[in-house]
């Protein structure tokens, strides 16, 4: 398995039988977990932070494409729809249901652009030089996915979304812009034909995900962040009205609040649906030929097709991915990094004259599937015990603002508010967060029978209903 990134290892030691108590225990060291240990450190909180694996090399953070997008997997209208189908089901019917959708889903939208600029923030505070661009194209396959994305980039323009787009010039400027199939060749050196058009989306854009995530543990770890690998959370205790987390390597963790940050949710919750667990091959690393033009007007490009082709550029790098396996070998990642190459040239002619010995590394992800197909937070015990997950596809940027929000609502049960002002930004992370928990759970895996396949070991994996087409997708995990 190779890596994209050349950086320094961040080898933390084990809590190997050690007893250990904080304000606020952190069970996952990726992108979610990390925003909320930073959040909570700001506020004067005592941090731990705990990694079942090898840090930075086993957790879906550090392995993703290194993508961020303002959009879900799940189309605009569907959403909508399934969400006021939820309030019929409790008694809101007919406009009111649909119009306290659209205020859920524009919500939703919301937090995803904060998380875009949560992480441009932390990379600009720590100084982790991850290389964040911004500017994210989403490519249609076909007119009527074209159709699709144009549609919910008006929803969010529709939704003030621009607001939150920096001054240029005493004036914000547009947040997308919608592309012709002629331009979006013309722009991104993409083959004649091959594109209906395209979406830019200026919140979204790319980053070096193993850079950012170990380069801010390490500055976490300065600021007093205490951190952990090879320990794993098994089991709570509350004797005694005091929250006790059991580990696998014999590691007892007093804390006033566990944040089980995505996959960690299967493990030590069993209110939680389970998750399924698979490898997923998806990044090959190739040079660039001299002065071809991919990707010149932007950094990242993803398709509407499923599973996406995607590709990032940096420099004269471009890393690309587009197949997805339910399991991992040397030999099935060659295979899978050779057809990865060979869909780069139909998409891209300047890689035309690439061969199987261009390619400089391929690796694979581990990646969680979640039984339900919307992000979501439990919060139990009091609100002592908070749970995130979603499907892998949920967006890095989701899963910052998640984990910051989490940060900034666990001081509520530790510390009193300094004044009002802190007292009603308290309660609006409350809020924020609580939009999460009333998502609705447990509707299906992921559209597509290969998800299916990979998650169901039975002979015959249960049906689960399709909805529409996906039209935005999104590659990190």
């Amino acid at each position: 398995m190779a890596y994209d990134e050349d950086v320094g290892e961040f080898s933390p030691p084990s809590a190997t039988n050690e007893n250990l108590t904080c304000d606020f225990l952190v069970a996952g060291g990726g992108l979610s977990g990390l925003s909320a240990a930073d959040a909570a450190i700001r506020r004067g909180l005592n941090v731990v932070v705990i990694e079942k694996g090898v840090y930075g090399k086993e957790a879906a953070s550090g392995l993703s494409a290194g993508q961020f997008l303002t959009g879900w997997a799940k189309p605009i209208d569907v959403m909508i729809t399934e969400l006021a189908q939820q309030d019929m089901e409790k008694g809101v019917y007919g406009v009111q249901a649909h119009r306290r959708a659209e205020r859920r889903v524009r919500a939703f939208l919301r937090r995803t652009v904060e998380g875009c600029q949560q992480l441009e923030e932390l990379d600009h505070d720590y100084n982790l030089r991850a290389s964040v661009q911004h500017g994210a194209c989403t490519a249609a396959i076909t007119e009527a996915d074209m159709a699709s994305l144009e549609a919910a980039y008006r929803f969010m323009e529709k939704s003030n979304l621009r607001a939150l787009m920096p001054l240029a010039d005493k004036r914000r400027p547009p947040f997308f812009e919608i592309l012709g199939a002629r331009q979006l060749q013309r722009r991104y050196g993409t083959a004649e034909g091959f594109y209906a058009g395209g979406v830019i989306d200026r919140f979204g854009g790319s980053f070096r995900p193993r850079k950012f995530l170990i380069g801010l543990a390490r500055a976490l770890r300065k600021r007093g962040v205490r951190f952990f690998q090879h320990t794993e959370a098994q089991a709570l205790d509350f004797a005694d009205h005091q929250m006790t987390v059991f580990c696998g390597n014999g590691a007892t963790i007093g804390a006033n609040t566990l944040f089980m940050a995505n996959a960690y949710a299967r493990h030590i919750n069993g209110d939680a649906l389970e998750r399924a667990i698979f490898e997923y091959d998806y990044v090959v690393e190739v040079e660039l030929p001299e002065g071809a033009k991919t990707l010149m007007a932007g950094s990242v490009l993803s398709d509407t097709r499923d599973p996406c082709f995607y590709a990032r550029r940096h420099g004269r790098r471009l890393y690309m991915g587009y197949e997805e396996t339910a399991e991992t070998s040397p030999e099935i990642m060659r295979d899978v990094a050779r057809r990865t190459l060979e869909e780069g040239k139909r998409v891209f002619p300047a890689l035309g004259s690439l061969g199987d010995r261009d390619i400089k590394n391929a690796w694979s992800g581990r990646v969680y599937y979640t039984l339900d197909d919307y992000p979501f937070v439990e919060r139990r015990h009091g609100g002592r015990v908070i749970t995130f997950a979603a499907p892998s596809d949920h967006g890095n940027s989701l899963a910052l603002r998640i984990g910051q929000l989490v940060g900034n609502v666990v001081p509520r049960s530790t510390s009193q508010p300094k004044n009002e002002a802190d007292e009603r930004q308290r309660r609006r992370n409350a809020e924020q967060l609580r939009l999460f928990e009333s998502f609705p759970k447990g509707l299906r895996l992921r559209p597509g029978r290969r998800y299916q396949e990979a998650a169901f070991r039975d002979p015959e994996p249960p049906v689960v209903v399709s909805p529409a087409k996906t039209s935005v997708r999104n590659r990190s995990a």
